[in-house]
């Protein structure tokens, strides 16, 4: 389920538009995260080893 089923509804019914719709909010999804990882990161770092 979820944003994988976009991506293989796509694949399998040869709608390019659903693909790319999946692999656009799969590709949103992981930079969200990795901004956010990263300001996690920022703030539990002791200032001393930053």
């Amino acid at each position: 389920g979820g944003l994988g089923l976009l991506l293989l509804n796509g694949i399998s019914g040869s709608d390019i538009r659903m693909l790319i719709a999946g692999a656009l909010m799969i590709c949103l999804l992981a930079i969200v995260l990795d901004w956010l990882l990263h300001r996690l990161q920022v703030v539990l770092t002791p200032k001393g080893i930053r």
